[in-house]
């Protein structure tokens, strides 16, 4: 009977460390190959990013800008000398905007890591705040031609961004820049000088841009490349997790020799195969709680338990908020959408004398359909009384930051 107890111990044990032995091992390096980031071949001459990052270099931003974020915010008037240095000192800036433009291209640098400079982003999104002052100088000179065609070319600077971003980061820059140059069309759609084919022609305009899909989906393989090369360095030794945090690591009695690399590449693999697939759908479709989860799993304490601790931990710090991405991306589809038609109802009501009762008036002579709002699937929502055009929102109650009303 001695013996027998023994014997079962001693099989326990041997079970046990096998176990631990196997939940320790890390797996076989996972094929990603479905995320890798392609990269086009177009000469320098052909690439847009050639022109903008030569912008950057020429770009001249005042020192003390304050004036000019009021007037950004409509907090003052864009008159006076002030706004008219800023537009004559950024004219090969200007200049090298519009000749990128006219490229379909945008092909920066490539990002390989977290730590790859990206310093024309800042630079462009302060080309888009000189080109919107520009804008608004225009408009309040009465120059609405001019005025329009400013903000087409801030919108046509965005949308190559958006289309070929190098990182989320490139993305939401390229988001912000389109959100500057539709907030300042949307303030001449109502002006009586803006011509029927004016508000035609910049409606057609609007129509060529986006949805950004591919856009996004490009940025969330550049994100999982990051994250392979952090992965590949904290395993060879060349990068300690702590040059990864500017806080102090959690005090738990944490082994932060406890990584399994080719286990987190797998982890990251999987979220950003999710996050792939979920792109092209509207935003009511999308599972935005799983984003939220994943992160909020691998944040959890404690980690000392865990045969990969360092993976989880990298997880927690590293994974992006793609829940409000989602949204970001889906708002851009509104707001791009319910611009295009203000300027269609505003030609409707050149040729008609009145705005139309509802959406539908304007199919099929000015648009071919009524557009989905991403956040329920139905088409966007108009009041011809209060002069609106407006989107539920993700909270699905009218967010009066999706409403975009003709301003007289």
């Amino acid at each position: 009977m001695k013996k027998k107890l023994i014997a079962i111990i001693t099989l326990a044990v041997i079970v046990l460390i096998l176990a631990v032995l196997l939940l320790g091992r890390d797996i076989s390096s996972p094929d990603t190959s479905d995320l890798a980031v392609s990269v086009l071949s177009v000469p320098d001459k052909e690439n847009a990013f050639t022109y903008f990052n030569e912008a950057a270099k020429t770009l001249f931003w005042p020192a003390d800008d304050a004036l000019a974020s009021d007037i950004l915010n409509g907090k003052a008037k864009a008159e006076g000398d002030y706004v008219r240095d800023i537009i004559l000192k950024n004219q090969e800036t200007i200049r090298l905007i519009k000749e990128g433009n006219k490229f379909r291209i945008c092909q920066a640098p490539e990002v390989t890591g977290f730590d790859t400079l990206m310093p024309y982003l800042s630079a462009w999104r302060k080309i888009a705040r000189v080109m919107t002052l520009k804008a608004i100088y225009e408009r309040e000179n009465g120059d609405y031609s001019g005025s329009i065609e400013t903000c087409m070319e801030v919108l046509k600077f965005g949308n190559l961004i958006l289309e070929y971003p190098e990182a989320l980061i490139g993305y939401l820059v390229g988001m912000s820049i389109m959100d500057t140059g539709l907030e300042q069309l949307r303030k001449l759609v109502c002006i009586n000088s803006v011509t029927y084919d004016e508000l035609i022609k910049t409606a057609g305009e609007l129509k060529e841009f986006g949805p950004y899909n591919n856009g996004f989906i490009r940025s969330v393989k550049v994100e999982y490349r990051m994250v392979d090369d952090i992965i590949d360095n904290i395993s060879s030794g060349k990068q300690n997790i702590e040059e990864l945090v500017a806080s102090p690591l959690p005090d738990e009695k944490v082994n932060w020799r406890l990584f399994q690399p080719n286990r987190t590449k797998k982890l990251f693999a999987d979220f950003f195969r999710r996050a792939i697939k979920e792109a092209p759908k509207p935003y009511y479709e999308i599972d935005a709680a799983y984003f939220k989860d994943v992160k909020y799993a691998a944040d959890k304490r404690p980690w000392m338990f865990d045969r990969n601790a360092v993976g989880k931990f990298l997880i927690a710090l590293i994974i992006p908020a793609y829940d409000k991405c989602f949204e970001l991306k889906s708002r851009m589809d509104v707001s791009l959408s319910a611009t295009r038609f203000m300027f269609l109802c505003k030609a409707y009501e050149k040729k008609i004398g009145r705005l139309p009762d509802s959406l539908e008036e304007l199919v099929p002579e000015y648009a071919d359909s009524i557009p989905i709002d991403p956040f329920d699937g139905k088409p966007l929502k108009y009041s011809a009384d209060e002069k609106v055009i407006y989107s539920v929102g993700s909270d699905r109650q009218g967010s009066s930051e999706l409403a975009y009303k003709f301003e007289d």
